[in-house]
């Protein structure tokens, strides 16, 4: 996995509209507790949009399916509070997705959010992430089963891709997604504006100029239209250079 960009390495800080920061990095066996809690603070009507059935709290077999990734057939991300020592404390959000018997190159993916921090974009940032991980993993559908009403996952798949496939059977909505071909970090370009953007890039993080936001993403929109999907993604990437104190990775 020390290839893949989402390793056991990869965190990602963001603050939120509210002031609260979260932190997002792979889920890990230890997080057993801080699922088992966040689960039992969800309202009935979220577990049971969640689970399409009523349930109070994970038994230990359940905690542990969730939490005992392997990183490739089975992969989660946890959305995590940080205090103002930087220490994470409570998980508010958690996504994952899981390889399917029958489709080797599908996954049922599932994203929940906590009650409280839902309607604020971790739903969003969480999909996009789990799809990009899937992609660099050779993914090509991200598949999921849900409830009628759950209005949140329904926008979320909505946004997943204009060829979005969707099926109600027995009452429930099954959706497909395909998954955007993997991107290696920073971004997949053609030879020389990769190189070029590369070197820009490279300069901005010194200090020595200071970028728009807008000139990479006009740079990139001119130069690589056949992956426009992947703009939102691209835009998150470039936050770093004028809104976020701790940047991505850097490529060696």
């Amino acid at each position: 996995m020390d290839t893949l960009r989402f390793n056991d390495e990869w965190h990602e800080d963001r603050e939120l509209d509210g002031g609260e920061r979260i932190r997002m990095r792979l889920l890990r066996p230890e997080d057993a507790d801080r699922v088992a809690k966040g689960f039992s603070s969800l309202s009935p009507e979220s577990r049971y949009l969640r689970c399409l059935r009523a349930v109070k709290d994970l038994s230990p077999g359940e905690l542990h399916y969730m939490t005992d990734c392997d990183g490739i057939d089975h992969f989660a991300i946890a959305v995590l509070l940080l205090d103002d020592d930087d220490q994470e404390t409570d998980s508010v959000g958690i996504a994952r997705f899981v390889r399917c018997m029958d489709d080797p190159e599908a996954a049922e993916i599932a994203i929940t959010v906590l009650d409280d921090f839902q309607g604020r974009g971790i739903g969003g940032l969480l999909m996009r992430r789990l799809l990009s991980a899937m992609g660099e993993r050779g993914y090509r559908s991200a598949r999921g089963i849900m409830h009628p009403d759950n209005t949140a996952m329904t926008k979320l798949v909505a946004k997943g891709g204009i060829d979005v496939k969707r099926e109600n059977e027995d009452g429930l909505v099954r959706f497909a997604i395909p998954v955007p071909s993997t991107l290696p970090w920073p971004m997949h370009l053609p030879k020389d504006a990769g190189r070029a953007l590369a070197r820009m890039l490279k300069i901005a993080r010194t200090g020595a100029i200071t970028l728009p936001r807008s000139y990479p993403l006009k740079m990139a929109e001119r130069v690589v239209e056949d992956w426009r999907p992947h703009l939102d993604e691209f835009r998150d990437r470039m936050d770093w250079i004028t809104d976020s104190e701790s940047p991505p990775p850097a490529e060696d």
